[in-house]
């Protein structure tokens, strides 16, 4: 079949509607609406034993006798019809089915081809079981039976109520009501009872709980018993399936995984958000690195023009902003290479013509785009433990700026090698991944455990660990201040101090805790929006070859709509990233280079500045060369002799 879905649906749901009806006698209607014929199911053959035998399914599979028989491949051109239901498990049918019609003739071909788009959408993962129990029923022959007769089974009432959630929705947007009354099925599961009696075709392995391997002496030659749809088992078994197409694949061995399949990557700029958010994003992102590059910059400069104000405890404070004038002047590298570093489109690419994000070590721009982003990060929430230490050495243990000074080389080599380890760690791991959102390298972004391991749990230690100092230092500082006045001293600057202190720790410990928030979000939800997003777009990448992963996709969406009154994890939520948690993510990871100018709000800055200013100015103000000398006067000496002097205005010297 040819055509776009929407076609090959309409063809498909006008088609069953103009169906050969079924024959009169015992059938009973199931209640199709006026938009469509009523469609007829016989289920006095499944009330009694009938006249056997039984004939094995492959026969009908394969074309054969029977008025009209077309085969596997005589419907419309295609492989559809009977073909489907060559995978389910039962090997005999009967040479009548449950809609009348002569098992092995033109219209049971005919009407699961009808069928063949719809299930090709993957609306429900028991469409196909629904049609096939219909079609190519069950016939079994119970063991210990002389006489000939064989059994009938009908679809159970789970099934078609399976199949109803799923593509009913559909049907019902062409104008096309749901041609099956499903309370007319006999329920699979007896009252009181948690196991399906094997009395009917339940709904599908994966759907409705694992098959049992043995059947019970009362359930022979019937059906295999399964568990129910409201089973723990069955609600653990809805993570969507996953087969990497060729336009995500990547060479092999390079390190590349998505949604677990190795040598796959996701695709760039598709997967979290629209086309005008990831627009959007990359403004706000290169608006914010600007802000906090030049923030960043003037505190690295301020530090430079007057580098004697800042000692110990307050020096770290300039070293965590000049951390933020690499991690900004990283995401205005992004911003500019709008996604050449992020996103990889040739080199390790299979299909050279698609872009994909780029992950591992492969990609060097996106290798140096991580380890400048991630190193820096990771040192500034190292420098900031530095800062909450040294404060506590200084106002708790009385530690002299001196005393604390001689002990920078160790302070240094914590905040430095500390992040080197983390960062040699990620590469060792592989764990790079480019960020298409905000064309930078980063780690976590595809792959969740790198977020809880190499970010949540670095990143919530550096920040608990810096405020338990901050905290220790500021009970100190109460106790001196309690001290001081009741010596009768004025308190003031001691006062002022212990509010700087206070606010620039809020300036950074509110944006590093909202971005701890923030990676939480993701590490708990990125795998599901991955395999959503996957669910929903896997026709645009899957040729009709592939088009049974895409089913099983489908299947996966509609068994969890199916659970929504059992409390399944995941009863029919399907959650998407939130873009505004994003843009405050990118918002936060920038803050702290706005804000940690803060403890430079001061006279004292404006003084630094206006005296280099002045300097400046007054030295461009001078002649660029100086005038020549006058000319040499003679001067005698105290013995007689004359000594040269350079101009008239000086005194005469003697030697």
């Amino acid at each position: 079949m040819h055509g776009t879905p929407t076609t090959l649906l309409l063809t498909a749901l006008l088609l069953l509607a103009a169906a050969p009806p079924a024959a009169q006698g015992s059938a009973i209607s199931l209640g199709m609406d006026a938009e469509g014929a009523s469609q007829q199911v016989d289920l006095s053959l499944t009330r009694n034993p009938v006249q056997g035998p039984c004939m094995p399914k492959k026969i009908v599979s394969a074309g054969g006798g029977g008025g009209g028989s077309l085969g596997l491949s005589g419907l419309d051109g295609g492989s559809g019809g009977i073909e489907i239901c060559r995978k389910m498990e039962w090997n005999t049918t009967y040479n009548k089915n449950l809609l009348s019609y002569d098992t092995k003739s033109f219209e049971s071909f005919h009407y699961i081809g009808t069928w063949q788009p719809l299930i090709e959408m993957g609306c429900s993962p028991s469409i196909e079981r629904l049609l096939c129990s219909l079609v190519v029923p069950i016939c079994n022959q119970r063991k210990g039976d002389v006489s000939g007769n064989v059994y009938i089974l009908q679809p159970c009432k789970e099934l078609c109520e399976h199949a109803r959630a799923g593509c009913a929705s559909i049907m019902k947007e062409y104008g096309f009501p749901w041609p099956f009354h499903c309370d007319d099925f006999n329920s699979g599961i007896k009252e009181g009872e948690t196991e399906y009696t094997g009395m009917c075709v339940p709904p599908e392995l994966g759907v409705a709980g694992p098959v049992q391997p043995a059947q019970s002496p009362g359930n022979s030659g019937v059906y295999p018993k399964q568990q129910p749809a409201n089973t723990t088992a069955s609600r653990t078994s809805l993570a969507p399936s996953f087969v990497c197409p060729s336009k995500l694949a990547m060479k092999r061995d390079i390190g590349y995984s998505f949604l677990g399949q190795p040598d796959c990557s996701a695709p760039c700029r598709q997967v979290l958000f629209t086309q005008p958010n990831y627009r959007l994003a990359r403004y706000w992102i290169g608006a914010w690195s600007a802000v906090c590059f030049l923030s960043s910059l003037f505190t690295f400069f301020t530090y430079l023009v007057d580098s004697s104000r800042f000692k110990y405890p307050e020096r770290p404070i300039i070293i965590l902003s000049t951390c933020y004038v690499f991690i900004s002047g990283t995401f205005l590298v992004g911003f500019f290479a709008q996604g050449r570093v992020s996103c990889n489109s040739h080199d390790t690419r299979s299909d050279s013509a698609f872009a994909v994000v780029t992950q591992s070590i492969s990609n060097g721009k996106c290798t140096l785009s991580f380890i400048v982003l991630y190193y820096f990060l990771m040192a500034s929430s190292l420098w900031w433990v530095v800062l909450s230490f040294t404060w506590f050495l200084a106002a708790g243990l009385k530690w002299s700026q001196e005393a604390i000074e001689r002990k920078a080389v160790l302070f240094h080599l914590l905040a430095w090698v500390t992040p080197l380890v983390q960062t040699i760690l990620v590469l060792f791991f592989q764990g790079i991944e480019g960020d298409d959102v905000s064309g930078t390298c980063f780690t976590g972004i595809l792959n969740v455990q790198y977020t809880l391991y190499f970010l949540l749990l670095p990143l919530s230690a550096f920040l608990l660990i810096g405020f338990v100092f901050l905290m220790c230092g500021f009970v100190s500082m109460c106790r001196v201040r309690h001290f001081i006045k009741k010596s009768g001293d004025r308190t003031d600057k001691l006062e002022k101090l212990m509010m700087r202190i206070g606010i620039f720790s809020l300036f950074y410990m509110v944006p590093a805790v909202v971005l701890i928030a923030c990676f939480a979000y993701e590490h708990t939800y990125r795998a599901t929006w991955h395999r959503n997003w996957w669910r929903d777009h896997c026709h645009n990448y899957h040729t009709s070859s592939g088009a049974n992963s895409c089913i099983q996709l489908r299947r996966d969406a509609a068994a969890a709509a199916a659970y929504r009154e059992g409390d399944s994890p995941e009863a029919g939520v399907h959650p998407s990233a939130n873009f505004y948690v994003f843009l405050l993510r990118y918002f936060v990871t920038l803050a702290v280079g706005v804000t940690s100018s803060f403890w430079l709000w001061s006279r004292k800055t404006l003084a630094s500045w206006r005296h280099v200013i002045c300097h400046v100015t007054s030295s461009a103000a001078q002649p660029k060369h100086n005038p020549p000398p006058p000319p040499a006067s003679s001067v005698p000496s105290s013995r007689g002799k004359a000594v040269p002097v350079h101009g008239t205005a000086r005194t005469p010297a003697y030697v």
